[in-house]
């Protein structure tokens, strides 16, 4: 296994925000903003780590169909105790989970996967977990990273976006070479999870404007901001279309925003694309 990489990040992740869509049948990236120069940087990736240890979940025999309530809580609770969506999601299976974002589902989950074990299979996804060289102010346990509640695991964009791509759907995007194979029975939950998000999970803003089906999967963190002595959520989403055999994916960032702000924002550009005659769906 690699040793976890420490990583100083120049200056703040304010005001930064990245943008990628790339063409899975040709590699070849079609759009790029990057603004913070974030290509070259490491990014967390909030709740995109719950499709990994979905996977990882699964291959250490935990049943998709099992169900985890997640009941209604305070918003002055941790969320790392409860969930994010303080009315609760009541029971929730696999692909619900993933589709809503469950923290209290995949708290319940990261009790059933070592954390060595998780490590190792981002490391066989070529996701070193880089860790910037800076003071925290909070210790997260392993089930608070291996869920994406730790904004210190940060990976560089296009290895984030090839892994999850190769994870869900067996796609190669640049930066994703070597890659392990994987159990087709272990993928076909994460689609599902990935294509009701949009339905009517996290997602839903990818969705929006688009006369074909897409997936994807968001991702929320709270960045700790010393200097100004308060948090601010930034966000993450990665999407495929059309589902369910995607020709191209699509990644936002925004250091200001959720990740529910970045499906839509992913969705606008896409459109955007496709208006412009920049990319072409095959009906």
């Amino acid at each position: 296994m690699k040793r976890l990489l420490p990583l100083l990040l120049a200056g703040s992740l304010s005001a930064q925000s990245l943008q990628l869509v790339v063409n899975l049948r040709s590699g070849a990236i079609v759009f790029q903003e990057d603004c913070g120069q974030l290509l070259d940087r490491s990014i967390p990736a909030g709740s995109l780590f719950k499709i990994f240890l979905a996977y990882a979940a699964l291959a250490e025999g935990s049943d998709p169909a099992r169900t985890v309530f997640c009941p209604p809580s305070s918003p002055t609770l941790p969320v790392r105790d409860n969930c994010w969506f303080r009315a609760g999601h009541r029971n929730q299976d696999l692909v619900q989970a993933l589709a809503n974002s469950c923290d209290r589902y995949f708290m319940t989950l990261a009790e059933r996967v070592p954390i060595d074990a998780f490590v190792a299979f981002l490391d066989s996804l070529d996701l070193v977990v880089q860790i910037p060289d800076t003071d925290h102010n909070h210790e997260y346990t392993a089930g608070e990273s291996m869920v994406g509640l730790n904004p210190h695991w940060r990976f560089p964009p296009l290895k984030l976006l090839a892994a999850v791509a190769w994870l869900v759907y067996g796609r190669c995007v640049p930066g994703g070479n070597s890659l392990p194979i994987l159990e087709e029975k272990f993928r076909a939950p994460l689609r599902r999870g990935l294509r009701e998000a949009a339905v009517y999970g996290t997602a839903q803003g990818f969705q929006e404007g688009m006369d074909f089906k897409v997936s994807g999967k968001t991702g929320t963190f709270v960045r700790v901001i010393p200097q100004l002595e308060r948090s601010k959520l930034s966000g993450i989403f990665v999407g495929f279309f059309p589902d369910p055999e995607p020709e191209y994916c699509v990644l936002v960032f925004n250091a200001a925003g959720n990740g529910r702000e970045q499906a839509r924002a992913a969705g606008v550009r896409v459109r955007k694309l496709l208006a412009a005659g920049k990319i072409h769906i095959r009906r």
